[in-house]
């Protein structure tokens, strides 16, 4: 567990109990039902894959029931409302994980919901509550926090994820800080972008145009995981450049962000020269896998560059 998790201030005044909260959680609410009554009555494009119908309907009930234990432990278990009123920080519990279990466990909702509702480019969504959450705790709250418990946050906030919780309590911070030069990485982050945006554009191209087969199916499967991969880490260096963090970063966030980016395009090249060769064997090459090679090419070598310029600084209690 962590130490020292409750740390009280002199202040007569509290942090507001609800703060932006309620207008946060109905935000990420209505964007689901918007995005799964739309599907239904398909005003929007829906991409299925039956085969996968039963596991992801298992995987979204699976993800509702962490979301809902998320918040029961992060409200009830860890007694927030009392801390609040006592202006103490609590970095136990479920806040050991993560720094916002209440709103982590709506998003964990959402995309449960959405995977039950079978249209996969409902998953998409996720990434986005991830970046909305980032816009506006960082403006809200956050500054709140910063400011409510200047000696305590900053460290807190270094070592616990705001949204994905991660595995562990340990508050050690490890952070690493780049000394590429700017004009390489702009470079570098423009041609890395132009290569996941190739590869899952593609993989929406072809999931528009059906699956057959199980081979088929397996390899829609491999390219949806690999696109949310990439869609994850972009939400994840997005929040990055949200908190002023690019040179700098924690080593949790730099795995999630540029890890991701540099690792998973490698099963992206591989699955989508087997397409090329299933496709030059059937008589009939198509420039899609062709593309989706190219940008996980584009993307792995470049997220691997700046990946590779970090180096570790300190180690931070």
């Amino acid at each position: 567990m962590a130490t020292d998790s409750r740390i009280p201030k002199d202040s007569p005044h509290h942090l507001p109990l609800y703060g932006i909260g309620p207008y946060l959680i109905g935000g990420i609410i209505a964007l689901c039902f918007l995005g799964i009554l739309f599907s239904e009555l398909g005003w929007i494009p829906s991409a299925r894959i039956p085969s996968l119908e039963i596991p992801m309907d298992a995987g979204g009930a699976l993800l509702i029931a962490c979301g809902v234990w998320m918040w029961i432990s992060g409200a009830l278990l860890s007694k927030l409302e009392k801390h609040i009123r006592d202006n103490e920080l609590v970095r136990s519990g479920a806040f050991a994980h993560v720094r916002n279990p209440l709103y982590s466990a709506f998003i964990f909702m959402c995309t449960g919901a959405a995977m039950i509702e079978g249209n996969i480019y409902l998953l998409s969504l996720t990434p986005l509550y991830c970046i909305v959450m980032a816009l506006v705790l960082s403006r809200t709250e956050e500054k709140w926090l910063l400011h409510k418990y200047a000696d305590a946050y900053p460290s807190y906030a270094q070592a616990v994820p705001r949204t994905l919780p991660r595995i562990g309590t340990s508050m050690r911070v490890r952070m690493y800080t780049s000394d590429i030069p700017k004009g390489c990485w702009i470079a570098l982050d423009i041609v890395g972008n132009i290569g996941w945006i190739s590869y899952v554009v593609c993989t929406v191209l072809l999931l528009e145009g059906g699956t057959e087969g199980p081979l088929e199916v397996a390899l829609s499967c491999i390219e949806v995981i690999c696109s949310l991969s990439l869609l994850g880490a972009v939400a994840e260096l997005t929040t990055q450049r949200i908190d002023h963090l690019d040179w700098t970063l924690p080593r949790i966030r730099l795995a999630r962000g540029f890890g991701v980016l540099a690792y998973a395009p490698v099963a992206g090249l591989l699955f989508s020269l087997v397409r090329i060769s299933l496709a030059e064997g059937g008589g009939t090459p198509s420039v899609i896998p062709v593309v989706m090679a190219a940008g996980s090419v584009l993307c792995g070598v470049c997220s691997f560059i700046l990946l590779r310029r970090y180096r570790e600084i300190n180690s931070q209690e």
